[in-house]
């Protein structure tokens, strides 16, 4: 049985001391808030510009879901340049973090839940962002794990993995452009426990 953590991952540091931000980036970047930077790569790599994002990670067995997947999709960079995990991507994004939670532990989303996005509610991107939770939810399909750095959508850069519940486990698979499969399994007493120590410690920071 695997074992799931959920931590707090400093991604802006883990960017910093990387090989790719001298190497891929220049070397100004705006701070947009305590969370996030905004940076562009080289001009001779032609690919504009991408945000770094703290955020909390996934930990399977003590090593970071990203470097896992790295390694699994055979990824020239790591997805974290141009990914940010859904989960506490900004400060005071509990409402969010509780939809998206809602996915991983196959639970409905309900009118209730939604009534707290009253503006939001109205957008079509917050629509198909329910949507694609909602057939998550219902119909085991594939969902982003990670999301757009940029644009904060999936369909730019986008990793996608599905939850299957179980009766005593959660399982997590993902698909690579090889066929491959790559499936974690988690005792569900703990694996529920994961989050909602998460969005119980960030109710008490609120």
């Amino acid at each position: 049985m695997d074992k799931l953590e959920l931590q707090f991952f400093d991604n802006i540091k883990r960017f910093k001391n990387s090989k790719d931000f001298k190497s891929k980036f220049e070397q100004e970047y705006k701070i947009c808030n305590d969370y996030q930077i905004q940076i562009n790569y080289k001009k001779e790599l032609n690919q504009g510009c991408t945000r770094i994002n703290n955020f909390f990670e996934f930990y399977i067995n003590g090593i970071p879901l990203s470097q896992i997947l790295d390694k699994f999709f055979n990824n020239s960079e790591t997805l974290l340049n141009n990914q940010n995990g859904q989960i506490g991507y900004c400060k005071n994004s509990y409402n969010f973090d509780k939809l998206v939670i809602n996915s991983f532990l196959k639970k409905p989303i309900t009118s209730k839940d939604l009534s707290i996005f009253p503006k939001e509610g109205k957008e079509e991107w917050f629509l198909d962002f329910v949507d694609e939770l909602n057939k998550a939810i219902n119909e085991d399909a594939f969902f982003r794990f990670y999301i757009c750095s940029v644009c904060g959508d999936g369909y730019c850069h986008l990793t996608l993995g599905k939850v299957i519940k179980n009766e005593k486990t959660f399982s997590w698979i993902f698909e690579n452009f090889k066929d491959e499969t790559l499936k974690f399994e988690f005792d569900s007493d703990s694996y529920i426990k994961v989050f909602n120590d998460y969005l119980k410690e960030c109710l008490m920071g609120n």
